[in-house]
């Protein structure tokens, strides 16, 4: 997961259903999960997988595992997630 040109975008239209698709696929190893990272400085909403350190694929802490595009946030970089009511991962910066 750590190839530099693994990059997929999407329209604004079909974003979340590509995005559930590929969260949701059975491929996905459990200690993965697929996040949205806050918007980048260029307005990007850049998706990237995190491997899960501790928690659960609902609420946890892991590891960066893209290189990021556009996100301001560091390959490895570790990070807190939390899965909403509509299935959508968010990561967060964890606060030092």
């Amino acid at each position: 997961m750590k190839e530099k040109n693994n990059i997929v975008y999407s329209c604004r239209e079909h974003g979340e259903g590509l995005y559930h698709q590929i969260k949701n696929s059975p491929d996905v190893p459990k200690d993965y999960i697929y996040c949205v990272f806050p918007v980048s400085k260029d307005k990007v909403k850049e998706k990237m997988w995190v491997q899960i350190l501790k928690g659960d694929r609902q609420k946890g802490i892991g590891n960066v595992c893209n290189i990021p595009e556009h996100a301001d946030f560091e390959l490895n970089e570790r990070v807190a997630f939390k899965t909403d009511e509509n299935d959508i991962t968010h990561a967060e910066r964890i606060a030092n």
